[in-house]
């Protein structure tokens, strides 16, 4: 943060009472707070809050809780672990199946259909080239035409509009 606009936040109280703002964001965030009273009102607030919930006994946990965690997660790493093992084992017989129909299927199957995938991205380069090399000169081109129909169109609809809003009451004397 560079400087206060204004109040204080939420997470600026928060942060200054628990001592994690950088220091001259601390220092800033101290002054305005002495010198402001909502500000003041609002750092006491969550003290106050933190001096409560430290007051509060902590919870008794169950004797097997550290047990039951790390049961949980190892029930959990069994189970990532058996579905990665049966990812794999789809992309492998996926894999397995290709083999096997190019290899049935001979060269006559998969090189005509790799041809036509191999011509169709190469025209798809050659369309990106162009595009690339044509769309930077008709933008120049457009660029006033539009910024003219953006303005003819823009300005009667905010003049429409502009009637919609109240004009400021005068007071009579």
């Amino acid at each position: 943060m560079n400087t206060l606009t204004g109040h204080l936040t939420d997470a600026q109280a928060q942060r200054l009472l628990d001592g994690a703002l950088l220091p001259a964001e601390a220092v800033e965030v101290e002054a305005h707070a002495a010198g402001c009273e909502a500000c003041a009102v609002l750092v006491d607030s969550y003290r106050e809050l933190a001096l409560s919930l430290d007051a509060l006994p902590a919870p008794e946990l169950p004797a097997d809780f550290t047990a039951g965690v790390l049961e949980r997660v190892a029930r959990r790493e069994r189970t990532v672990a058996r579905e990665r093992r049966a990812a794999a084992a789809v992309v492998v017989g996926a894999l397995l199946a290709l083999a096997v129909a190019v290899i049935a299927g001979g060269g006559a199957a998969w090189i005509p259909a790799a041809t036509r995938f191999a011509d169709q991205l190469g025209d798809v380069a050659h369309a990106l080239r162009l595009g690339a090399e044509v769309l930077p000169s008709l933008w120049g081109v457009l660029r006033l035409p539009v910024a003219v129909t953006s303005a003819a169109l823009c300005i009667p609809l905010l003049l429409a509009l502009s009637r919609f809003i109240p004009s400021p009451r005068t007071e009579a004397h």
